[in-house]
């Protein structure tokens, strides 16, 4: 692990505490500029425009964050200006690996302010994006460190899935949560459906929305007081995202905490879960997470890719998995793995025993279930 277990536990925690409390960004975005090195960073919203507007700094004096915004669209274009809302966003982008040497130093962000602060790169997580708004979080790296290195970069692209996760709750929770008491009554008055849920599924508290959803039965009901789901293969990750989740969230790799799923009319919508642990949510019932349901799917993490951690697959059964999902028969799978059928055949029953299925058609209806749509590709 490129960050210290303890410490990248802790700046878990500390980014879905933002999800529920955003006064909580300004000390972990300096808690996130320690783990890369870097002097200063900033939380801004970015349009088109370009425009930027700074929601939490660190490491800035007020003239600075007055300043920087002048350079709006010289930093616009080191991102790759209009580029930038269809880059993928699944790793952070560092601004001296995406412009060229000569236009890097061209820049007049970076000649007027930047070098006279003493800052020789850039490092960006994508938290958000619509068609004509962004969330950015950018930190710049000074000079006693040099350029952003592979291990910062790594330790970066560990963190942005949970950063994307407390940005999109945070989102779902809406601006009406800052006046409430508690969490109970946070989820509540949120639109979005979601529930607070104990592993195994049983069913905390739920909102308006959720009931509705779940009245509704095309992607989650409540069967007696606890989740099930349309496919159970659906249900038995959830219950096993849950269990790692309870054991030590930050062993669920943060794209895991939004899973695409198809609704019986074959809509995409994407079920964010939100870790309660440590009492992070002070809610009683032994709950260990909270799922909100968004109307929209992820935009840049396959959902196959998914399914071998949710299901503890092996290399060889996920491949056997995609072959099988893809319509081709066991027969062909082995042709097409150079191994016995048998092998496949192994494979096969491996893969119904922790997914939950028996059958081969069952298999396939639980991969459209959880299929979000084709992702652009990582690059």
């Amino acid at each position: 692990m490129v960050i210290d277990p303890l410490r990248y536990s802790d700046l878990v925690g500390a980014i879905y505490d933002c999800a529920l409390d955003p006064a909580h960004w300004a000390e972990t975005l300096g808690r996130l500029c320690a783990v890369v090195d870097a002097a200063t960073g900033i939380f801004s919203h970015v349009s088109r425009g370009p425009r930027s507007i700074p929601l939490v700094a660190t490491g800035m004096s007020d003239d600075d964050l007055r300043g920087i915004t002048d350079y709006d669209a010289d930093v616009f274009a080191l991102w790759g200006g209009p580029a930038a809302f269809t880059r993928p966003i699944d790793r952070p982008w560092v601004a001296s690996r995406l412009a060229s040497p000569e236009f890097f130093a061209a820049n007049r962000y970076v000649r007027e302010w930047a070098a006279p602060r003493d800052l020789v790169d850039c490092a960006a997580v994508v938290v958000s994006r619509s068609p004509e708004l962004m969330g950015v979080i950018a930190m710049g790296r000074h000079r006693r460190f040099g350029l952003m290195d592979d291990r910062s970069i790594a330790a970066l692209e560990m963190l942005t899935p949970h950063l994307q996760r407390a940005a999109r709750i945070t989102g779902l929770l809406d601006a009406n949560g800052d006046a409430l008491r508690n969490f109970e009554a946070v989820i509540g008055a949120i639109l979005a459906p979601a529930f607070i849920v104990r592993q195994d599924l049983s069913i905390v508290f739920k909102n308006a929305a959720a009931d509705a959803l779940a009245a509704r039965g095309d992607v989650l009901r409540a069967v007696h007081g606890r989740i099930t789901a349309r496919e159970p293969g659906l249900e038995r990750a959830l219950r096993r995202l849950l269990a790692r989740i309870s054991a030590d969230e930050t062993a669920v790799s943060g794209y895991e905490l939004g899973l695409p799923v198809r609704t019986a009319a074959g809509q995409v919508c994407t079920l964010n879960l939100l870790p309660l642990a440590g009492g992070r949510a002070r809610v009683a019932g032994e709950a260990v997470a909270a799922i909100f349901v968004s109307a929209n799917a992820l935009d840049h993490v396959p959902a196959l890719d998914l399914l071998g951690p949710l299901f503890a697959l092996t290399a060889a059964e996920q491949r056997v998995f995609e072959l099988i999902v893809a319509g081709r028969k066991p027969r062909e799978v082995a042709a097409q793995l150079g191994v016995a059928l048998s092998t496949v055949r192994t494979h096969l029953l491996r893969i119904f025993e922790k997914t939950g299925v028996n059958r081969q058609a069952a298999l396939i209806r639980l991969a459209h279930a959880l299929a979000a749509p084709t992702a652009p590709a990582r690059g």
